[in-house]
């Protein structure tokens, strides 16, 4: 986690609830939001922006786009990594999402969820300003170890915050800081719900509301 999730808005709908300027100018709502593609970010620079950014994070040392796009940052290792590092202690943005998207696997096979919360959802990012090798921001969210609560379907969660401005404020104890955001996100793991989805969700060519209905509704718009 996370590779694929859900956001159920337009970008002029989250920046008004965010009291952001809607700078985003990607596809929304999209209902199966994948790696490379443009996701809404909200950022804080000269005051609130929703930003378009890539969703894999170019560090800015790198002269192209890794191979494999850096979706993710684990928590516990964030401020080791060296295409990481600079992103945490300086640009750190929310995604907002509506849900998201998450494989149990038993044996050989892989059984997809839908992970949602009746509360808004917003997870913890880096992010790398727009530049060389390209011309937008660039980010990857933040995962930790499972919460209890949903361990038994993904031994990784996205970092779901509660405090915006807390987690964007690149002041302070940042050791105190990711401590904090990890106990908010368990907290926040208690509101989630979460059903078996069909397995239509798996290609990116699919995207519209069914794809997060129960499998047994689903079926209907395949």
């Amino acid at each position: 986690m996370c590779g694929r999730f859900v956001v159920s808005k337009s970008g002029e709908q989250i920046s008004k609830e965010l009291d952001a300027e809607n700078k985003f100018f990607g596809s929304l709502p999209s209902y199966n939001l994948a790696p490379t593609q443009s996701i809404p970010l909200l950022i804080n620079q000269s005051g609130r922006q929703l930003v378009s950014a890539s969703w894999g994070l170019i560090p800015s040392w790198a002269k192209q786009a890794p191979n494999a796009p850096l979706i993710n940052a684990r928590i516990e290792t964030v401020l080791e990594k060296p295409s990481f590092r600079d992103s945490v202690m300086r640009r750190r943005g929310v995604v907002p999402a509506s849900g998201y998207f998450e494989w149990m696997q038993t044996g050989s096979a892989k059984t997809p969820f839908f992970m949602h919360s009746e509360k808004p959802m917003f997870f913890a990012a880096i992010f790398e300003s727009a530049g060389k090798p390209i011309s937008k921001f660039s980010v990857s969210i933040i995962t930790k170890d499972s919460a209890p609560e949903i361990e038994h379907i993904h031994d990784r969660n996205p970092v779901m915050i509660e405090d915006l401005d807390g987690w964007m404020n690149t002041e302070g104890n940042l050791d105190e800081l990711l401590g904090d955001v990890a106990n908010q996100s368990d907290r926040f793991a208690k509101t989630l719900n979460f059903h078996e989805v069909n397995k239509a969700v798996g290609s990116v060519k699919n995207n519209h509301p069914g794809l997060i209905s129960p499998e047994s509704e689903q079926k209907l718009f395949d």
